[in-house]
């Protein structure tokens, strides 16, 4: 009754009123005046008017009823209800709720029925066979571009020429008339399939069109404006007139009838149909907000409410965010909604995972059990459905009206259908996601087990590679790496990427371990996680400037056999990070920390190995030892030492050419060793000089063996896919002197042999 009052209200108008008045007045004044004329008189005019008022209000309620959106789906679910009265309302509570995430209702089952199952057999039979159905007045020649539209009128029994033409004007004016559309525009209009669309192109190209279909006429008798077809059903109808003059009048009139069609092109571009948007980059964020904002708008377009929203939680945090929105008033939402569960009604569904429907909301309460909105609004009725995915809860889809009583329990059944399409829809998203960053996890592992293999690695490109796969990968800003400074003897903070305000706070700052959260890291190699941060100050540094909103995760850098620091990110929302992100950078961390450990085994042996293991010469650090050793055994036995260093000409073509250097390299290195003693050195002075160190030797005999080592090299070539390459060496010697160690010998002999290569294929003697 409260109800009806409530619409009454909001129905009636000015001429209502004045009937009510009116009738009002008549009754009183009938009531004091003697006169029995005068009183009939106005019992009458009372009358008339109470049926006009009950026509009225009856044709209002009509329109009013045809003209509110009532959901499409009606449930005749038998739910038990709990309804408890409050302050803030009523509430009701849906018991038996189904928690599945699955549609069992939708499943195959067997029927053991013959009977039934013959009928099946039948119906698949006819199913499988499909028949063509060709219709009368088509051609197969006849080319479609456009879609077809139907349209009944009145055309004459008798067909003339001038009927024809009127008939074909009549459509292509129709044909010719613009057609206005209503188009909705959302902000995540961002998704097309264009699977769709170039397959409708095909249709198009391959003239295959849709043809509508007027249910109260078979096609076969539809005319069409082309003139030939014309004349070729008129032909076929006088034909049939001839063969069936025995008919009845009513088959003639029914004939007659069914010829009264009039076919009508129009011209509808294809985006009138499908949504034409860009694709998403494979980007499954942006399939989510498109499919959950489509859903909302489908509720919102099928129930009575003034806001629809879905909330979904975290259950890392226990945290509850407003993910996207339908509403009429866009100025009381608060767009960034997020807060913990708490006694509002949606955390109260969350905790009970039971449906909740509020009426009769008391409108101070409205800002305490509906935190999404930012001022006091005139909500009236409120409908919550959890969304489960694998018995876990993982959301609320919400709905509320300004009207009473506008929700419920068969709303329930309804809205239920749309959560597991939204489980659904995120489960199968959150599986692409993580399939996505698990493929570019195992792109980046195998980036850093080859990267060792790659030319003038050092450690700093170990991490700038490091710090860009998680970037890449995780989509983190700031990001820094920590470990013990054998310079500082400390532990330090030694790289960082990320915002200025990132790098200024924290930049090669000390980590005082007795003081930082870090420490637990980077002793422990210990996982540490701070979502949010809240009011932990030292974290790295007592001169952080974190947000306590944020996030900071340090992952440390732990192989099989050791610990090489800890890599740390940081961000500004502590919503935006999630278990499974943590899970990927402990994995990366993993391998980044194995490819550093072989990167400091292989620098181990490129420094304790004494041959080179690919050209059979000492190495740097050996051949430097072993200079050395003869420097000062010249020295006591009073012979000359002298020091050769050779480097090939580094001509332009050598290095378009993959793995010519290396040949050049072997052959330098081989025609050198035919023409030195078993007992003098060779090894690198680098990567591209080779060094030699002749012991007991004059300048004479240097310069001649330096001649024919030039000469020798400028006679051969190396032949590579059939072309052939030169080779020419510059050489720097130097002699020693009682006053040289090994550091000013060697230096004089690279002087050379800069000033040799300037000339190219020469020699010059310090």
């Amino acid at each position: 009754m409260k109800k009806f009052l409530q619409i009454l209200k909001k129905i009636m108008s000015g001429f209502d009123y004045f009937y009510i008045i009116t009738i009002t007045l008549s009754l009183i004044v009938a009531i004091f005046v003697d006169d029995g004329s005068w009183r009939i008189i106005l019992i009458s005019v009372s009358v008339l008017f109470i049926v006009a008022f009950i026509s009225s209000v009856a044709q209002k309620f009509t329109e009013y009823y045809e003209n509110v959106p009532r959901s499409a789906f009606k449930s005749t679910s038998d739910y038990q209800v709990t309804t408890k009265n409050s302050d803030i309302g009523t509430r009701q509570t849906i018991e038996n709720f189904d928690q599945t995430d699955d549609y069992s209702d939708l499943t195959n089952k067997t029927d053991t029925n013959p009977s039934n199952i013959d009928k099946q057999e039948n119906d698949e039979e006819k199913k499988a066979t499909p028949t063509i159905q060709h219709f009368a007045g088509y051609s197969i020649d006849e080319e479609y571009s456009h879609v077809r539209v139907i349209k009944k009128t009145k055309i004459a029994n008798e067909y003339s020429d001038n009927d024809t033409t009127e008939q074909s004007n009549v459509a292509n004016s129709i044909s010719s008339t613009p057609m206005k559309t209503v188009s909705v525009h959302t902000d995540e209009d961002l998704f097309s399939n264009t699977e769709q669309i170039n397959n409708i192109d095909n249709l198009e190209n391959n003239n295959t069109h849709i043809q509508a279909q007027n249910d109260q006429a078979p096609l076969d008798n539809i005319t069409h404006t082309n003139n030939a077809n014309q004349n070729n059903v008129i032909q076929n109808d006088n034909l049939e007139q001839s063969t069936n003059q025995n008919n009845t009048n009513n088959t003639n009139e029914e004939n007659n009838a069914d010829n009264n069609f009039e076919k009508v092109l129009l011209d509808f571009p294809t985006n009138f149909f499908f949504e034409n948007h860009p694709i998403f980059n494979n980007e499954p964020k942006l399939e989510l907000e498109y499919f959950i904002s489509r859903i909302l708008m489908i509720i919102k377009s099928t129930v009575t409410s003034n806001t629809v929203g879905l909330f979904l939680l975290k259950p890392f945090d226990q945290h509850i965010k407003l993910y996207s929105y339908v509403t009429e008033n866009e100025n009381f939402i608060i767009k960034d909604t997020a807060f913990n569960v708490a006694n509002d009604i949606i955390s109260e569904i969350i905790k009970t995972s039971k449906p909740e429907i509020l009426t009769e909301i008391n409108y101070s309460a409205v800002p305490d059990i509906l935190p999404y909105y930012k001022e006091v609004i005139e909500i009236k009725s409120f409908v919550g459905v959890p969304i489960f995915q694998k018995h876990n809860i993982v959301g609320v889809l919400t709905l509320d009206s300004f009207e009473n009583d506008s929700f419920d329990s068969s709303i329930i059944s309804y809205l239920g259908n749309f959560t597991k399409i939204i489980s659904s829809i995120l489960t199968s998203l959150n599986e692409k996601y993580e399939l996505m960053i698990s493929a570019k996890t195992l792109k980046a592992i195998k980036y850093f087990r080859t990267l060792l293999s790659k030319d003038n690695i050092d450690f700093n490109v170990i991490l700038e590679s490091a710090f860009s796969a998680i970037s890449d990968i995780l989509n983190f800003d700031n990001i820094g790496f920590c470990n013990f400074s054998s310079q500082t003897n400390s532990w330090q903070i030694q790289a960082l990427k990320g915002s200025e305000q990132f790098v200024k706070s924290i930049g090669n700052k000390s980590i005082d371990t007795s003081k930082a959260l870090i420490a637990r890291t980077l002793f422990n190699s210990e996982t540490l996680i701070l979502a949010p941060i809240k009011d932990n100050l030292h974290i790295v540094s007592p001169t952080e400037l974190f947000n306590p909103k944020g996030y900071f995760i340090a992952v440390p850098l732990q192989s099989i056999n050791s610990n090489y620091g800890s890599i740390f990110i940081y961000g500004e929302n502590y919503l935006n990070i999630t278990s499974y992100d943590v899970e990927i950078l402990q994995t990366l961390s993993e391998h980044i920390a194995s490819t550093i450990e072989k990167f400091f085994h292989i620098n181990v042996f490129k420094n304790y190995a004494q041959i080179d293991p690919k050209y059979g010469i000492l190495n740097p650090t050996a051949f430097y030892q072993a200079v050395e050793d003869e420097v000062i055994r010249s020295k006591d036995f009073n012979y000359q030492f002298a020091f050769l260093t050779f480097l090939i000409d580094n001509y332009q073509s050598y290095h378009q050419t993959a793995g010519l250097n290396q040949s050049l390299q072997l052959l330098e290195i081989d025609t050198i060793k035919n023409h030195i003693r078993q007992y003098d050195k060779i090894g690198f002075v680098d990567e591209n000089v080779v060094g030699v160190a002749l012991i007991n030797t004059n300048r004479n005999e240097i310069k001649i063996l330096a001649e024919k080592i030039r000469n020798e090299i400028a006679n051969k070539y190396i032949t590579v896919n059939n072309h052939r390459f030169m080779i020419t060496l510059s050489i720097g010697i130097a002699l020693s002197t009682p006053d040289d160690d090994i550091d000013s010998i060697v230096n004089k002999s690279i002087q050379m042999l800069q000033e040799a290569a300037k000339k190219t294929n020469s020699i010059c003697i310090f």
